[in-house]
């Protein structure tokens, strides 16, 4: 109404009226506040006015330890932006490369004391192809809210090698190497009350915080693992479990628990397909025993005592008695008993010039020994 209280003349549809002068939106919008939520692995900002959310480049923010430092880490990308709750305002759910980085530093985004974000001016737009004000190195912006990692890791798979020796655990998330505790896990050969089971207690874990522990498998503990004729011979023989207290992550948040009665089955399994070597032998002819040390757990049924050969020499030369049978121990070890015959015993204590002492013994084997 006017002052008199007479109405205002409509403006209907097709008799509106053009504006006569526009000037548009020059403003720069600017980062008036950010959180860090390592939670759920988010970043929130907020803006001083409408973004465009599809301009954002992650690779223009850094997340460093201080308002001005030489210690910063500059994102790579995201796995999602999370629908904002207003216009100004909205969530970056970081990449897990990302997030798993800024949890192995220790000093990076663990509280708001070491939570600094910086923001070039390439890092998104408003609605009108503003840039936003870069915040830059040396005025870094503090965030105004931190949420610490409150979730337990989750074992995500893992891959067993049999013939490098080595068993890969990938968690979600980064966790504390030095926390890592072998004993507390166990290979099993079922997914739910196993019959077999090994725990590698002398073998060596990696010592870098990573969401990857790679366990190198200790010769004892591969031998002990090959020794069991139902465990680890394949994908379907391969599982483990884990108590809770096997690793923490970097905020000290212990495993979630694998149990016995839903053991993870392994991802990847790759089979020995090294061949097992003669290490060393020993002969003792008053026992009448052959005990032969190879580099890894062999099937000892099949070895066959006619494929050894007693030698005088290294090279061959002189005189040889090949073997003419034995009798061994049953199941699978990595150190062999072999039982002489009679005959093969009287044999080498009949010739002085073989198997009298360690200069003129000697032993070869052909690839079909066991």
């Amino acid at each position: 109404d006017d002052v008199n209280g007479v109405d205002t003349i409509a403006v209907t549809d097709g008799k509106s009226l053009q504006v006569s002068a526009f000037t548009g939106d020059t403003t720069r919008p600017v980062l008036e506040a950010w959180t860090l939520e390592m939670d759920s692995n988010q970043i929130i900002l907020t803006f001083s006015e409408t973004v465009d959310i599809q301009t954002l480049q992650p690779s223009e923010i850094a997340i460093q330890v201080a308002r001005s430092t030489a210690d910063f880490y500059s994102l790579t990308g995201f796995s999602a932006l999370v629908p904002p709750d207003v216009d100004y305002r909205f969530a970056i759910q970081l990449a897990e490369t990302d997030a798993n980085v800024i949890k192995a530093h220790t000093g990076l985004g663990t509280s708001l004391d070491n939570s600094y974000l910086t923001i070039s001016a390439a890092a998104i737009d408003d609605t009108s192809s503003n840039d936003v004000v870069e915040i830059p190195n040396g005025q870094a912006l503090q965030a105004n809210a931190f949420v610490s990692d409150r979730s337990s890791p989750v074992l995500r798979s893992f891959s067993l090698d049999l013939n490098l020796g080595l068993l890969r655990l990938t968690f979600d998330e980064t966790v504390y190497a030095g926390s890592f505790n072998i004993s507390a896990l166990a290979l099993v050969n079922r997914g739910t009350s196993p019959s077999s089971r090994h725990v590698p207690i002398n073998s060596t874990p990696s010592t870098t915080n990573s969401s990857v522990i790679v366990v190198s498998l200790a010769r004892t503990d591969l031998d002990a693992i090959k020794a069991i004729t139902d465990l680890a011979t394949s994908l379907s023989d391969t599982f483990l479990t884990a108590d809770r207290f096997t690793v923490r992550d970097m905020n000290g948040n212990i495993l979630t628990e694998i149990t016995s009665d839903a053991a993870v089955q392994a991802s990847m399994y790759t089979q020995d397909t090294t061949p097992p070597q003669l290490e060393s032998f020993s002969l003792n002819l008053s026992s009448e025993e052959l005990v032969l040390t190879f580099s890894e757990t062999v099937q000892v049924t099949s070895l066959d005592p006619t494929q050894i050969t007693i030698q005088r020499l290294p090279s061959g030369a002189g005189r040889t008695i090949p073997l003419r049978g034995g009798t061994t121990s049953q199941g699978n070890a990595a150190v062999v008993m072999l039982r002489l015959t009679e005959d093969d015993a009287n044999d080498l204590k009949l010739h002085r010039d073989i198997a009298t002492s360690t200069s003129n013994t000697f032993i070869s084997l052909t690839p079909s020994t066991i």
